[in-house]
């Protein structure tokens, strides 16, 4: 009899993936030490990272309206709207299951989960948050020369905003489609989720707050922590549906196999008399 070849669930597999980008961007971008002093690395990433941002603060000095619309869509992957996000969404987590219990006679047990859920769900956050500054530590790379009009401080590497849009709209899209059956409404919701975070990501380039490579850092760190999670949080859910699953076919098995204690009917054959 043949095993079955385990594969690991497919949110570690990103997760892995991630964290080969975001390792070999940190190597190219943190500094070198010199004489005491912490100096840029001079590469093709960072190359790029000159040009890019050369061009959109050329395109930011161009257009204030611009500069307006990306100030106001960058607040959507900062602190302040983030842990606002993390609260009214915890506390859906857990008011919605007790409506349905009450209201639409769904289990009891769906509570619970729904509570589990809002824990994991601050969990995630509050813990990529804390890793976000810790990697910045680390690396303690410098901000591009405009950033001071961006309002931005500290170290750029990873970008804060784009690590931590990715990950709260990232497990936001996940928790929604876990109770959205439609396959359609699914795709939407992700692509609306996705393209926050995308946009939140451009903003941060456009308004002179991180190089290109702190966004695409963020983009990448942010999916090695959720995707990490996803795979936490998918394993007892993948033990349980395998074990019902398990019980259903014994079950099945049991239903097939007759029971000794009741006698089987006796079969009678009649005899013809010609």
């Amino acid at each position: 009899m043949k095993k079955k070849n385990r594969v690991l669930p497919p949110s570690l597999l990103v997760s892995f993936g991630a964290m080969s980008v975001f390792g070999v961007l940190m190597i190219t971008v943190k500094p070198y030490a010199d004489s005491g002093r912490l100096l840029p690395r001079n590469n093709l990433v960072t190359e790029l990272d000159q040009e890019v941002n050369e061009k959109l603060h050329q395109a930011n000095q161009e257009s204030q309206t611009g500069v307006r619309v990306f100030n106001y869509i960058t607040d959507f992957g900062g602190g302040v709207w983030i842990r606002k996000l993390a609260i009214y969404v915890a506390l859906g987590l857990v008011i919605v299951p007790c409506w349905q219990v009450i209201f639409r006679g769904k289990r009891i047990d769906v509570p619970v989960w729904g509570l589990l859920l809002s824990i994991v769900w601050i969990f995630v956050l509050l813990l990529g948050e804390v890793l976000n500054v810790e990697l910045k530590d680390y690396v303690m790379r410098s901000r591009p020369p405009y950033h001071e009009a961006a309002h931005a401080f500290g170290y750029s590497f990873p970008s804060g905003h784009s690590m931590g849009a990715f990950i709260a709209y990232g497990m936001l899209a996940y928790l929604l489609t876990l109770t959205i059956p439609q396959r359609r409404i699914q795709i939407a919701v992700v692509t609306l989720l996705g393209s926050i975070v995308l946009l939140v990501g451009f903003s941060r380039m456009y308004l002179g707050a991180h190089w290109f490579s702190d966004v695409i850092g963020g983009f990448a760190a942010g999916a090695v922590w959720l995707g990490f999670c996803i795979g936490l949080v998918e394993a007892p859910r993948v033990f349980l549906r395998s074990a019902a699953k398990s019980r259903m076919a014994q079950t099945s098995l049991a239903d097939l196999i007759p029971d000794p204690s009741v006698p089987s009917p006796e079969i009678v054959i009649s005899e013809k008399t010609v």
